[in-house]
């Protein structure tokens, strides 16, 4: 029972097969972190169910793998990476971080890709949105190592360096809980 982007404890005790006390006891507890409905339902993000259900050794469920995430991707992305997440996702781009902080609320992405051509640190940004929306993951590709340390440190989960965009996207995939072949 899927409410816009977001699943309902009944579809997370489907997918563990447990008895939905069992998903409020976890979400109780803070091990399954969750989101409340203005009627106090509880609500969980995809990438949110993945890391739980990895993290407890759940198999992924098809609901998960099939569906594809949005991505909104901010600044300028090189085309061999562009290429390789539209076959992989629903993908949204924005120029400006501005335009992309407004299209957070509006999109409810499943994770952020940052561009290199912004005109200011990529991990201020980082920074910045990990302040505001600390579970939504970002990604970011470097261009040298140093760099993409930096925007590790600041908060980026999936982070590659330019030249290598197979293996960033397989990270991304694997965190938005994708088959790796898909």
């Amino acid at each position: 029972m899927r409410h816009g982007r977001y699943f309902a404890a009944p579809d997370v005790a489907r997918f563990c097969a447990v008895d939905l006390k069992t998903v409020h006891a976890w979400a109780k507890k803070g091990s399954l972190v969750h989101e409340k409905s203005a009627g106090g339902q509880l609500r969980f993000r995809r990438t949110d169910l993945v890391a739980f259900l990895r993290e407890h050794g759940f198999p992924l469920p098809r609901a998960l793998t099939r569906e594809r995430p949005k991505i909104l991707g901010i600044g300028a992305l090189g085309e061999p990476l562009l290429e390789a997440l539209r076959g992989s996702a629903e993908l949204h781009q924005v120029a400006s971080p501005v335009k992309a902080l407004v299209g957070l609320r509006e999109l409810l992405p499943d994770a952020l890709v940052i561009g290199a051509t912004l005109g200011f640190s990529r991990a201020v940004l980082v920074r910045e949105i990990a302040a505001t929306e600390p579970r939504l993951v970002q990604a970011c590709m470097g261009t040298l190592p140093a760099e993409a340390l930096s925007l590790r440190d600041a908060g980026a989960a999936v982070v590659g360096l330019e030249g290598d965009e197979p293996a960033f996207v397989r990270a991304l995939r694997e965190v938005l809980g994708q088959p790796a072949d898909a």
